[in-house]
């Protein structure tokens, strides 16, 4: 459920950890985080709740188009596996443990993995992510192949993938999502 705090106006039915989003201020709580000043029930920042889902409006999101769309939404991810931030660390690794295709990013003598349907998306951040409920992979995916090439299956990358998911504390799939063969891109 989205609910517009200043006008109450109920949208669909709710559940718990939905958003509340007041569209005056911009802020936003989760429902079911009823331990006022407690980390969980914080605000999330008046000026993060992006227009596209303040008043309980949900769009659909456009794709991306160029590199540097790209590599913003690459920035982002980044911040979030660095983030003190738990629920921004918790979102990262939940989107690379079920991700199939990556981008394959290198810093340094390093490569971090970036999910195609969180990066494909112009200026992705979880809230958006979150209440983006026609994401797909098969738009985003396009969206790369337009930009990076086509997507493919990768024996080296793969391996560095699974170092990766080591790095960030829990062992990789066999598999992508629906036991898929994992695929990349490198940038």
């Amino acid at each position: 459920m989205v609910l517009c705090s200043h006008s109450a106006a109920r949208i669909k039915g709710g559940e718990p950890n939905d958003l509340i989003n007041d569209c005056q201020t911009g802020s936003a709580h989760r429902l079911g985080w009823d331990e006022p000043g407690s980390h969980r029930h914080r605000c999330l920042a008046q000026n993060r709740i992006p227009s596209q889902i303040r008043c309980g409006r949900r769009s659909k999101m456009n794709t991306i188009n160029t590199r540097p769309e790209l590599r913003e939404n690459l920035s982002t991810l980044e911040r979030y596996m660095d983030s003190a931030d738990v629920d921004e660390k918790e979102f990262h690794r939940g989107l690379v443990e079920k991700g199939t295709c990556f981008v394959a990013d290198q810093k340094g003598s390093r490569y971090l993995f970036a999910p195609s349907r969180f990066v494909g998306y112009k200026q992705n951040t979880m809230i958006l992510h979150q209440q983006n409920a026609s994401k797909h992979g098969s738009y985003t995916n396009r969206a790369i192949d337009k930009i990076l090439g086509p997507c493919r299956a990768d024996t080296t990358l793969n391996e560095l993938y699974r170092k990766f998911c080591t790095e960030l504390g829990f062992p990789a799939r066999a598999k992508g999502t629906c036991g898929n063969e994992r695929k990349f891109w490198r940038i």
